[in-house]
């Protein structure tokens, strides 16, 4: 079984388990168990993250906009199927390609969140006052999510990259 966790080392993998033998069975058991959207979507899986900032002084008068920090966490849920005895190796050969198209388009994802981090700490410290860079720290983190969507819409949720099973 392919373990996706070296293809993501800037994310943390959760995994969520699927057993059936046949396509019918796994599409049942993604659905079922897969991860869902803020709106409630189901995804065969999702890539989440969350940002922080932080600057010397922050919310006092003596901050320090070019001293500022930016962290982040990102979260990739995945399915993980364990392959029953005598499944059919075309049945594994298949769940094998389409596994690697959804690595390939959540890896999208992720390098659109960490290609981007340096754009909320570029809105700290050009930004003037501590409430403007707080304000400036939000609308950069808002194009990641902006970006993120546009890839998503651009990708076919991952259709064009050969992310769809069965």
């Amino acid at each position: 079984m392919l373990l996706v966790d070296k293809f993501f080392p800037e994310a943390s993998i959760i995994y969520y388990y699927i057993t059936g033998p046949t396509e019918e069975d796994l599409r049942k058991q993604m659905n079922s168990l897969g991860p869902f959207d803020l709106n409630g979507k189901p995804w065969d899986a999702y890539t989440q993250w969350d940002t922080h900032w932080n600057w010397i002084g922050k919310n006092t008068p003596s901050y320090q906009l070019d001293k500022s920090t930016v962290l982040h966490y990102i979260q990739v849920t995945f399915p993980f199927w364990i392959i029953p005895e005598n499944v059919s190796p075309w049945l594994a050969a298949k769940w094998e390609v389409y596994i690697r198209s959804l690595i390939v388009h959540e890896s999208g994802h992720i390098k659109i969140v960490v290609e981007n981090l340096k754009s909320i700490r570029n809105a700290i410290e050009n930004a003037k006052s501590d409430t403007e860079a707080e304000l400036a720290a939000k609308a950069a983190d808002n194009c990641i999510q902006k970006l993120s969507d546009e890839y998503e819409d651009h990708t076919g949720h991952g259709k064009y990259q050969g992310a769809i099973f069965p």
